[in-house]
């Protein structure tokens, strides 16, 4: 795969036009995904979706683009923007084919995704609780940090700005006195 690949990107660009292009654009894909650089070959499926939606292998292309990126996902303690965009990806392959052979599985891709989302929050409560924080109780992703305290909430957020987070901080008269807090996305 690793020799084919290149191959392949040049006979694509001199196949433009060409009703072989569309064969090779899917074969390069296949190439990366095999060879595990999901993200590329995320991109080529999407590229071949976007340039023959209505070719032969158009719903599988979009399926795998989905399925590379899932695959790309890391550990659920780790920075889950990758698997916020394998969920995205996901989506778009199930409202393009809602009838398609490929939907159990995506629908089984989509909730392992979402369980990872979930443990990624309860493994940041669980961590901010251990540190002394009052965690507010949360169905999503954002979590409240109750601090009490309106200057404080300003003074820990702009703290954790500087440090490249973003939060935000809340208090009196969006939360009720005394129940200043900021509110953490966890991504």
């Amino acid at each position: 795969y690793g020799k084919a690949a290149p191959l392949l990107e040049d006979i694509i660009s001199m196949l433009k036009g060409n009703r072989n292009a569309e064969e090779s654009l899917y074969m390069l894909s296949m190439c990366y995904f095999d060879m595990k650089d999901y993200v590329t070959a995320s991109h080529y499926f999407t590229t071949y979706c976007n340039t023959y939606p209505k070719g032969v292998y158009a719903e599988v292309a979009r399926f795998m683009s989905a399925k590379a990126l899932y695959l790309d996902t890391p550990d659920p303690r780790l920075d889950q923007s990758s698997t916020i965009r394998a969920i995205n990806e996901i989506q778009v392959f199930t409202e393009y084919y809602p009838y398609s052979s490929y939907k159990r599985a995506a629908h089984d891709m989509l909730y392992e995704l979402h369980d990872r989302l979930v443990e990624n929050v309860e493994h940041f409560r669980t961590r901010m609780i251990e540190a002394g924080f009052d965690i507010k109780p949360t169905q999503s992703a954002i979590c409240a940090v109750m601090l009490y305290d309106a200057k404080l909430s300003q003074d820990f957020a702009a703290k954790l700005q500087e440090e490249g987070v973003f939060v935000t901080g809340f208090y009196y008269p969006v939360v009720p006195k005394g129940q200043a807090r900021i509110r953490v996305q966890v991504s």
